[in-house]
């Protein structure tokens, strides 16, 4: 029995003992860790909680990596966009400096030529890359986003990056809106011709009659012939007939009817300039349909005819002139929208933009969406020149009725016989009037402008075949000014290419044929001021006007159509509003991601030290447990040692 105690008594002094020793070897661990627990078993309360610090420590430790990485690239683009500035600044000074008439023409090659550089220094600047990436291509850091012509080939998404759970931040400028923006300007167009007076030989003034506009005016009423586009898109025709002794005031009060001016609204400003052109301002912001054709008429057959290319006349009053050359053996005063596209190189571009809901038209939109309104029976006339040096006329019928309850359209390539195609929608359905999108129509031109018609099948796979074959010869597009393209492929010299494409009734202003419509190419009234940028091609005009010398709009220059130097100076304080704006943007961004960086690194010490508390003993607590524990251990072998030497009678007693 007396052993047996004994040996229960030995038994917990020996737990005790291994109980305290590894109490000891465990503090020694703390102490020579720093840690409270080395393994997840030991305390998983804590464990729990560090690895949940941890993992917060970590995501904030990526925050601000992110971030300072993301402000480097904003700084970047923050710098750039100083630079941009200052050459623009330096460009508008050069403009001013263009703008007086003290200059002879080798001055004005000159400052054309100083203009011309400062413009292919911010093409590079536009073209920077930064640790790899284009800084103003949006989203598309890998693509170049100016070509050698000055379109915009990136996109107008910016860069972000993540500063939060389900929270991120931009820290990049995308060049659409640097070099495409649009601004809260309003659209204005002036006619070019500077009206005068024919007896006194002054610029004519708002209280002249029209009689005075004409050199030996008869006492016959005078027809104006106007048309055009209203903010919206709709069109408008008329023939307005008015005496001789009305006023150039009671004009522009007819002209602004036209557009839908009443005594209560008014939807367009229509006004005298002192250099004798008329200039109509739109009173809506954002990108514009606005658009007029103008001519007068005295005497002739005016006051009956109605188709323009028809019309013979005494005397004429005429407020637009350009260098066009047009398909139709008339001149220029009888033709509104019938006329080549102008051509640099191998690009023949149109001269007005295709809008839809103040945005630059897309290939998906349709074409009743662009002329806002139905185009049934609506036809479109083709004259070209192709690719092979061939001359051509293409029909465009939007309203064949095959099936007589179905409107599909086809275009006829005009000849001895003429041969007529179906068109096609993606699934292989004849298009409809009311589904034919801009993009098929690019198509059509591609097809009739490289000769490769489809086959005399005419099945939706000849008709695809046809489009993927004139892809290699032409590219028909929408440029960066909403204007349609077409690139020749097939030479890098001055294509043989020439393209018109008109409404079969634009020169028809009988009643029956006031509907809605698309205008492409068009000698209507110069914008002189618009609300969006075309960064690059802007440039390019204004050192046109600087090498030509044109201060002022005026008909007498080698291209008639051309802005002055006093609307590029507005149009480059335009340009340079635009990129205060953006500099101001991504100084804003900059300064949110240092803000999120240094919360970053806050957050981060806060969390490390909230880690430390979990994790971290208190070394000086920790050292008098380990003392406690020690003397205890000691005590504890005093006490085994002492209970193993005693004899059965001192134990007893």
């Amino acid at each position: 029995m007396i052993d047996v105690n004994r040996g229960i008594i030995f038994n917990n002094f020996q737990y005790n003992r291994k109980n305290i020793y590894d109490k000891i070897n465990k503090t020694q661990s703390q102490i020579s860790s720093g840690k409270k627990i080395q393994h997840s078993y030991e305390d998983s309360v804590i464990f729990t909680k560090s690895i949940k610090i941890d993992d917060e420590v970590k995501d904030l430790d990526n925050i601000k990596i992110r971030t300072q990485k993301a402000k480097d690239i904003a700084d970047s683009s923050d710098s750039l966009l100083s630079d941009f500035v200052s050459d623009v600044r330096d460009f508008r000074t050069k403009l001013i400096s263009a703008a007086t008439s003290t200059l002879n023409s080798n001055d004005y090659q000159i400052l054309a030529n100083e203009l011309e550089g400062i413009k292919k220094h911010m093409m590079g600047l536009a073209n920077t890359k930064v640790n790899g990436i284009y800084l103003f291509s949006g989203t598309n850091t890998n693509v170049r986003p100016i070509d050698e012509n000055g379109n915009y080939h990136g996109n107008d998404k910016e860069l972000t990056t993540i500063i939060s759970k389900d929270i991120t931040t931009p820290y990049s400028v995308d060049g659409k809106s640097i070099f495409l923006g649009d601004t809260n300007k309003n659209k204005v167009i002036s006619t070019n011709v500077m009206l005068k007076n024919q007896t006194t030989g002054n610029f004519i003034k708002n209280t002249d009659q029209l009689r005075d506009l004409i050199k030996n005016p008869t006492t016959d009423g005078i027809n104006f012939f106007i048309s055009g586009k209203k903010h919206n898109g709709d069109a408008f025709k008329s023939v307005v007939s008015m005496k001789t002794t009305s006023t150039i005031n009671d004009l522009l009060d007819k002209i602004g009817e036209a557009f839908g001016n009443t005594n209560d609204t008014k939807f367009v400003d229509v006004t005298l300039n002192d250099n004798g052109s008329i200039s109509i301002k739109d009173l809506t912001t954002k990108k514009s349909n606005l658009s007029l054709n103008i001519v007068g008429f005295q005497g002739g057959n005016s006051d009956t005819q109605r188709d323009l290319t028809q019309v013979t006349y005494d005397n004429i009053i005429q407020f637009t002139k350009s260098d066009f050359r047009s398909p139709l053996s008339v001149e220029e005063s009888l033709n509104t929208d019938a006329y080549y596209f102008q051509k640099e190189g191998a690009i023949l571009t149109s001269n007005t933009p295709l809008i839809y809901n103040e945005e630059f038209a897309t290939p998906s939109v349709k074409l009743e969406e662009l002329a806002n309104g139905s185009l049934n029976g609506k036809v479109f006339k083709l004259d070209l020149v192709n690719v092979n040096g061939e001359s051509k006329q293409v029909e465009i019928n939007l309203s064949n009725n095959n099936p007589p309850t179905v409107d599909y359209s086809t275009f006829t390539l005009k000849g001895n016989p003429d041969t007529t195609y179906n068109i096609y929608n993606a699934d292989g359905t004849r298009t409809n009037v009311k589904d034919m999108t801009l993009g098929q129509l690019n198509d059509i031109i591609s097809m009739v402008v490289a000769d490769t018609l489809p086959t005399s099948t005419n099945s939706l796979e000849d008709f695809n075949n046809a489009i993927i074959a004139s892809r290699d010869k032409v590219k028909v597009d929408i440029d960066s000014g909403g204007r349609l393209s077409i690139k020749d492929k097939t030479t890098t010299d001055v294509s043989q290419i020439k393209f018109a494409i008109y409404d079969k009734d634009a020169n028809d202003f009988s009643t029956s044929t006031l509907t809605p419509t698309i205008s492409f190419m068009s000698n209507n009234l110069i914008t002189t001021v618009k609300p969006e940028i075309d960064f690059f091609k802007d440039l390019d005009n204004m050192i046109k006007s600087v090498r030509e010398g044109k201060i002022n709009i005026t008909d007498n220059s080698t291209n008639p159509r051309l802005i002055s130097i006093e609307d590029s100076l507005e149009q480059i304080d335009t340009i340079s509003a635009n990129l205060d704006a953006q500099q101001s943007k991504i100084g804003i961004y900059s300064k949110r991601l240092d803000l999120e960086n240094q919360k970053a690194l806050t957050l981060q010490t806060n969390v490390k030290l909230m880690q430390s508390n979990i994790e971290d003993i208190d070394l000086a607590q920790t050292i008098t447990k380990l003392n406690t524990l020690t003397l205890n251990y000691k005590a504890i072998l005093s006490t085994i040692s002492k209970v193993n030497s005693l004899s059965l009678l001192s134990y007893m007693k």
